[in-house]
C-alpha cells in the first residue's frame, strides 16, 4: 500500500499511477519495476497525455504478454494555473476534491489496458486553488465484497467526513482517506494512491 504527496518546484510536472495484473505465473514485481522504467521514456519530453499512452501501447503490444495487463493514470500539471491534461487506461477515474469536502470524477473510466491498441484520448481540466486531485489504483475502492460502484459511493462519503483540517493538507487527507476506506481488513489487492494539490491563494 502507498500513499504519496510528492514536493514539487517545477512549473509542469507528470503524475502517473500505475497498476500491474498478471495472470501468467509469473511474479509481477520485476515486470513492475521494468513497466515503470517503460512509462518513463516516452514522456522525457512532454508530450501530451495521449501521446504518451500511443507510444506505449506500441511498446507494451511488442513486448509483453496476453495475460499481463497493465493500467494506468496519466497527468500533467502546471503547477503555478492548475491547468492539466489526463488520460487514462482501464483505470479508476481521478477524484476532485474541493476545500468544503464535495467531490467528483474528472474523467471516465477507459476501456483498454496498454498494448490493445486503440485511439487514445485526453481531457483538459483545471485544479482550482485549494482544490485536491486524487489519483488512486483500484485496490483503494474495489475488494471481493464491494463492487467499483459502491467503492466510489464510499470515498465521496470518505471525503465528506474529512477533517476541515485535512482539506488543506494533502499528507493528511491521505491518512484520513486510507484509514476511511480500507479500515483493519486484509488487502486483496495493491493500494495505490496520490494527492495532487494545488494551494489556495493568499
Amino acid at each position: 500500500m502507498t500513499g504519496d504527496v510528492p514536493t514539487v518546484q517545477y512549473r509542469r510536472v507528470n503524475f502517473t499511477t500505475l497498476t500491474r495484473l498478471d495472470y501468467s505465473g509469473v511474479p509481477t514485481l520485476p515486470r513492475m519495476g521494468r513497466s515503470r522504467i517503460t512509462v518513463r521514456a516516452p514522456a522525457l519530453t512532454n508530450p501530451p497525455p495521449a501521446a504518451v499512452l500511443t507510444g506505449l501501447d506500441r511498446i507494451f503490444e511488442a513486448t509483453e504478454e496476453a495475460e499481463q495487463l497493465t493500467i494506468l493514470a496519466y497527468m500533467t500539471v502546471e503547477t503555478g494555473t492548475g491547468e492539466a491534461m489526463l488520460a487514462l487506461v482501464g483505470h479508476p477515474p481521478p477524484v476532485l476534491i474541493s476545500p468544503v469536502r464535495h467531490s467528483r470524477a474528472l474523467q471516465r473510466r477507459a476501456r483498454h489496458s496498454l498494448g490493445w491498441p486503440a485511439p487514445r484520448q485526453q481531457d483538459s481540466l483545471t485544479i482550482p486553488p485549494g482544490h485536491t486531485a486524487l489519483l488512486y489504483s483500484d485496490g483503494l475502492v474495489t475488494h471481493r465484497q464491494r463492487a467499483m460502484d459502491a467503492g466510489l459511493a464510499g470515498l465521496r462519503s470518505a471525503v465528506g467526513k474529512a477533517p476541515a483540517s485535512a482539506l488543506a493538507d494533502p499528507k493528511r487527507l491521505l491518512d484520513h482517506l486510507l484509514t476511511h476506506m480500507l479500515g483493519k481488513r486484509e488487502l486483496d489487492d495493491d493500494v495505490t494512491v496520490l494527492a495532487v494539490h494545488i494551494p489556495a491563494r493568499r
